[in-house]
């Protein structure tokens, strides 16, 4: 079976939900799918697309509003941070752009859709911490702390 080519993909879309410092990861992302389909995807059937703030066609509304749509439409989501948390998404400042998509991953991910057999929740949520080379800074603490809910809580 090893050996098996689909001549048909089920396509499923992969959102990257990081903040600036990491550009050069973001940049290789698209890349580093296409190698994973050509190694092993597309021989198991499915072809990895992904989507992100890059795809979204500039328009009137709120920036983080119209990437939220875009990341409404992932099968899985990538959360990724290092030394910084990201900037306000809105004019409040609350709440970073990564952090907005993180929340919005999180309720996707708990929310159970009949489409799927029970208990195989769709889309999926990974969460990566880079090792931080800036550790003193502000933003930095601010990551540690938000890895620290995440582990915490035992859900992801």
């Amino acid at each position: 079976m090893a050996d098996q080519h689909y001549r048909y993909y089920e396509t499923l879309r992969v959102f990257l939900a990081c903040p600036g410092d990491l550009v050069a990861e973001r940049s290789r992302f698209p890349r580093i799918l296409e190698t994973v389909n050509t190694l092993r995807a597309h021989s198991m059937g499915f072809h990895l697309e992904a989507v992100g703030w890059e795809r979204v066609v500039p328009s009137f509304g709120r920036p983080q509003e119209l990437i939220n749509k875009e990341l409404a439409t992932a099968d899985l989501t990538v959360v990724v941070l290092w030394n910084k948390i990201g900037a306000p998404s809105d004019v409040k400042g609350e709440l970073t752009g990564t952090l907005e998509e993180f929340q919005i991953a999180v309720q996707r991910y708990s929310d159970v859709d009949s489409h799927f057999p029970t208990g195989q929740n769709r889309p999926l949520l990974y969460v990566y911490f880079r090792e931080q080379t800036e550790p003193d800074s502000e933003s930095a603490s601010e990551v540690r702390e938000f890895r620290k809910t995440v582990e915490n809580s035992k859900k992801l």
